[in-house]
């Protein structure tokens, strides 16, 4: 092979790739029980960790990523340091490669707990760390991340404190809710005129302090997701919640009936799902 052909080759080789990855915006809401995670694979072949199961499920949060082919993060937030949300970090953060790490920014200290002591260690005197407030916003591999909530760490480390994150690419919006309650669907709500997304992530598993029907009719969600165990019926989903999702006319899907859920959307908000039962304790997942 002469020398420009070898380089024309390489080039081709090369550019192959990245024009793949620019097809498809990939979200997938991993089963972790009743907790949270979800998995962000960019356009532009970045990945970013929303939440990372409990303390039982985030090996498998990690299996599933060295079995996809993630070797590193370009960002994990955690919405909040409740167990259910952070505990996976103890896995993540030892055994992977993560170039930043946010959460709300609370005032874990105050808490008298060795699960909280432990964190601090960990993510607040990581190298990566900052903290996220509403008004941030940030951008990885074109995909566009708005932290709507909460205003600062003064919100505290309970559910209402839950950064809440609306991706942006192209015509596809994903609205994250974390744990965040009514309370807090209305601030945002009176903050941000726009609201509307192709997928909502269902706040608070469910519970029946989520999906006021006011924050259904603003967001207009086409698809719900909700992430919850069926250990924890008949609390959660919670009857009326499921009522008004119905109402609303979006298709609901959920971690303990469909498994792991993967939305793929392309630039002008054509989506594609695909499911996949399997426990989170699979040799394969």
């Amino acid at each position: 092979m002469t020398t420009a052909k070898y380089i024309i080759f390489f080039i081709l080789m090369v550019s192959l790739p990245l024009c793949y990855a620019g097809d498809t915006l990939s979200v997938t809401f991993l089963d972790v029980g009743q907790g949270d995670s979800c998995v962000v694979r960019t356009p532009g072949n970045k990945t970013v960790l929303i939440d990372a199961g409990d303390l039982a499920s985030g090996w498998n949060v990690l299996r599933y990523l060295n079995n996809a082919g993630i070797r590193k993060l370009d960002a994990l937030v955690i919405t909040h340091p409740h167990a259910d949300h952070a505990g996976g970090v103890f896995f993540i953060l030892r055994q992977m490669d993560v170039a930043a790490v946010y959460d709300n920014g609370c005032d874990v200290d105050a808490i008298d707990d060795d699960f909280y002591r432990s964190y601090t260690r960990l993510v607040r005197r990581y190298v990566g760390y900052k903290p996220l407030a509403q008004g941030r916003v940030f951008a990885i591999g074109g995909v566009r991340f708005d932290v709507l909530w909460p205003p600062s760490g003064d919100e505290g480390c309970a559910n209402p404190g839950s950064i809440v994150v609306r991706l942006k690419w192209g015509k596809f919006a994903c609205l994250c809710m974390a744990d965040a309650d009514v309370t807090v669907e209305r601030a945002i709500m009176e903050k941000y005129k726009r609201l509307s997304s192709d997928v909502l992530k269902v706040g608070h598993h469910g519970g029946k302090d989520t999906c006021s029907a006011d924050f259904l009719k603003r967001v207009e969600p086409e698809i719900a997701v909700m992430s919850v165990n069926e250990s924890a019926r008949p609390q959660y989903p919670d009857i009326q919640t499921l009522a008004r999702l119905k109402a609303s006319g979006c298709r609901l899907l959920r971690t303990d009936t469909d498994g792991i859920i993967t939305i793929e959307a392309d630039v002008e908000g054509a989506m594609h799902i695909k499911t996949k039962k399997v426990s989170i304790y699979a040799e394969k997942i």
